[in-house]
Order: structure tokens, then sequence, then C-alpha cells
């Protein structure tokens, strides 16, 4: 809701300040996270969803407001597993995929781009794991192992990049 006022009040606002908004909604998110407001959070994610799918159709050569709005899919779906919520999970962890793919192909050479693509797929397979599908994780922790061996190809010294590929070859 803050979002949509404020749009509606100076729709001139520049992309910087934009972004700040989606980053600022997410922090509220974390916030009532962190405060144990499980459903405020939420709505703050939620929001925070709106927003960023509103500035990549705004802007769709950003990558920046891809990124984002694969990010939000991703704190929503973290804050509904934790709501019990694995239908909702399930469907935000694919909408970040979906966006994240999407991006990977308009922007091949964005870092953030890919990142997000594998931790989608380990996240989307860590749920699968948990329901016993095996086999639809699998595929989803191969795909984020590929994502990640790109990362460590391209930027070889990101001992993130490293991190999450080890994560992965654990699970």
């Amino acid at each position: 809701e803050a979002f949509g006022t404020l749009a509606r009040e100076r729709s001139e606002f520049d992309e910087t300040y934009q972004a700040a908004l989606i980053d600022i909604l997410g922090y509220i998110g974390i916030h009532h996270n962190h405060f144990r407001q499980p459903l405020e959070a939420e709505r703050a994610y939620a929001e925070q969803v709106r927003a960023a799918e509103t500035l990549a159709s705004k802007y769709p050569n950003n990558s920046g407001f891809r990124q984002a709005l694969c990010n939000a899919h991703i704190q929503r779906g973290a804050i509904l597993a934790g709501l019990n919520r694995p239908a909702e999970v399930e469907a935000e962890y694919r909408k970040a995929l979906d966006r994240s793919r999407t991006g990977v192909a308009q922007f091949p050479d964005k870092r953030p781009l890919r990142f997000s693509l594998g931790q989608t797929c380990r996240m989307l397979a860590n749920l699968q794991t948990a329901q016993k599908r095996y086999g639809d994780a699998l595929g989803n922790y191969q795909l984020a192992l590929q994502a990640f061996e790109h990362l460590t190809r391209v930027s070889p010294v990101d001992p993130l990049h490293r991190l999450h590929e080890v994560i992965v070859h654990a699970e």
C-alpha cells in the first residue's frame, strides 16, 4: 500500500528511488519476521512483490528490478514456509524460477540473476525433498548446481558462489 500511494502521488520517481522503496518493503518484512510477526511479514513481502512486478514491467531493460522481483518471490516463499502453506511456497518459488530464467536469458552477463536462479532451484528442491518428491528435487538440485558452477567459472574467486556450490553438493 505504501508503494502504491507514493507512486500515485509522484509518478516521476527516478529508478534509484523506486529501487529503494522495494528494499524498504523487504526490510519491513525482515523486521516483522524478526519480531515473530509472520502475517505482517507476509503482507510486507506481498507488497514488495507487487511493487517489484510494477517496476520490472515499467522498466523491462533494468536487470536490477528483475532481480528485485526474483528476490521478493523468494522472500515471500520463505515466510509462507514458516506459515506452513506449502502450495503457496511452491507457487512463489516457481514464479521466482520463471523470472530468474527469463532474466538470465535477457541478461546473460548479470551474475545476480544467475545467482537467484541457483538459489531458487535449491530452495524449490529443498521443499520438494521435504515433500518426498525426490525426482523433482534432484532435477532442481542439478539446475542449481549448473547455475552455481557457471558462476564459479565466470567469477572463480567469489567465495559466495563457491559456498552455494558446496551447499548444493551437500544436499
